[in-house]
């Protein structure tokens, strides 16, 4: 399956509601050790989709990538753009919610989830 990294934010969110921007917290393991840092980060009313609000999408080539079944195929993916897919938790409303994230050199980041969105 051939799967594109040209996205648009304001259409890949139009479809899913609300998004909120906010300073907020994240969390996550880092050679064994639980950490928690401040980052800027925007996130859906389903709190399923997040990503730093300074990230930008670049215009990049169709990857192919190959499931498994066993592995993530949006880490497959993080890893073919040279980044580096982490499970990650950020704090809205009070809560912690889990996903996980595609984290580049530039210290962006954008869930594993919308990157691997597929090309329609």
């Amino acid at each position: 399956m051939i799967f594109s990294i040209i996205l648009s934010l304001s259409m890949a969110y139009a479809s899913d509601g609300k998004i909120t921007c906010e300073k907020g917290l994240l969390r996550m393991n880092y050679d064994g050790k639980k950490i928690v840092e401040e980052s800027v980060y925007c996130f859906n009313e389903d709190k399923n989709m997040l990503y730093s609000k300074g990230f930008a999408i670049k215009k990049l080539k169709p990857y192919k990538v190959h499931e498994s079944g066993t592995a993530n195929p949006g880490f497959e993916l993080c890893s073919a753009l040279n980044g580096e897919p982490q499970f990650v938790e950020f704090k809205a409303e009070g809560e912690w919610h889990k996903l996980d994230r595609c984290l580049f050199a530039d210290k962006t980041y954008i869930d594993t989830g919308l990157l691997y969105q597929k090309t329609r």
